[in-house]
């Protein structure tokens, strides 16, 4: 029997994006329709994404998401800027953040304004609290032959997400959500 792990419970708030824009000459064709991706590569259902804002460069989102950590390991968010289309979304900008330390208790709410480029930037609140469910598990906690099978699960998932989305797909299996 493998023996279940604390975890962290992590809570991204995607608070609002300022000025956003697709640079000037982007701008002058089409008024971005912006939503947040929002990636943890350690984590159970690690990709999440935000409702897409149409024709606004200052969405209000006020949307909330959770995440389950293992408290040992370092853990960087990745955040991906994207313009919705009707055919192919457009990747603005990306950029990362580092969770550690993790803000664990609710006096350590911990607010950030995440810069895009010269001008577009999204407020975010990083919040942690210490989970302890018995039914949590994770791949650390699994037997060899089941992390095996995840490994070649996730490998395969990423080959067709790769096909599918393009560069808006996972960078490499790892970043693959353990289903």
């Amino acid at each position: 029997m493998v023996a279940h792990q604390h975890c962290v419970e992590v809570n991204v708030r995607v608070i609002c994006g300022r000025k956003i824009t697709k640079g000037w000459a982007g701008d002058l064709i089409d008024i971005p329709d912006p939503y947040v991706i929002l990636s943890l590569a350690n984590a159970p259902h690690s990709w999440r994404k935000t409702s897409v804002k149409d024709n606004d460069i200052n969405p209000e989102w006020n949307e909330t998401f959770t995440f389950y950590l293992d408290p040992d390991q370092k853990h960087t968010l990745e955040m991906s800027l994207m313009d919705a289309n009707y055919t192919m979304d457009e990747h603005l900008a990306s950029r990362s953040l580092s969770l550690s330390p993790l803000p664990i208790g609710q006096a350590n709410k911990r607010r950030e304004i995440v810069h895009f480029n010269e001008t577009s930037e999204v407020h975010i609140e990083i919040s942690a609290e210490n989970c302890e469910k018995p039914d949590l598990r994770y791949s650390l906690m699994l037997c060899p032959e089941e992390k095996n099978f995840i490994d070649v699960r996730k490998r395969r998932i990423h080959k067709a997400m790769k096909s599918h989305f393009g560069f808006a797909a996972p960078r490499n299996y790892k970043e693959v959500s353990a289903m």
